[in-house]
């Protein structure tokens, strides 16, 4: 998905994609994040979180590789904007993106490069428990993660996002937008 093309071309997208069920977009910028939530060709519910791949609240990530301080900090900022969209969301919706940050987390987590990427909540565990290791001193070298902020930034949203808000994995459209 291109940066011209957005938000409404990643809900066509999903709602192609998902074939008639509820869907829920999560589209990570650079300051914000777009959540969308519905079943028709319009969003029901949209969200703007003050989170995004250089901003996540606080300037949590100061460091590269981030400290178990900023780790958690991060976390805490994010549960405190997830969390209210629990009750807004449609139960039973599939989580989409489009996002290439989010694809590089999908690659991490050993997944195929395919146009549709189905990336599980188990994975994206697995990929932060890496990035946790590498905060707490295991070289960064050996982990295969990246510990660049915005990663980081990104990885801690989408895991805070689907732990929270009940998601068990996430499709990743391809990034033009087409459902693949």
């Amino acid at each position: 998905m291109t940066a011209s093309s957005g938000p409404q071309t990643l809900w066509q997208a999903a709602l192609a994609a998902a074939a008639g069920g509820a869907v829920v977009t999560l589209h990570v910028g650079d300051e914000t994040t777009h959540v969308a939530a519905g079943t028709g060709p319009a969003p029901a519910v949209q969200f703007t979180l003050p989170l995004g791949a250089r901003r996540t609240g606080t300037g949590e990530f100061r460091h590269d590789p981030p400290t178990p301080g900023e780790m958690e900090l991060a976390i805490m900022t994010v549960e405190d904007e997830v969390m209210p969209l629990a009750r807004q969301l449609p139960a039973g919706a599939t989580l989409y993106t489009a996002d290439a940050g989010i694809r590089q987390i999908a690659h991490i987590a050993g997944l195929a490069d395919a146009p549709q990427m189905r990336l599980p909540l188990d994975d994206v565990e697995r990929v932060y428990n890496l990035l946790a290791a590498v905060a707490l001193g295991r070289p960064a070298s050996i982990s295969g993660v990246r510990t660049d902020p915005p990663f980081v930034a990104t990885l801690t949203l989408l895991r805070e996002f689907m732990h929270h808000l009940g998601f068990g994995a996430v499709v990743i459209l391809p990034p033009d937008g087409q459902p693949g």
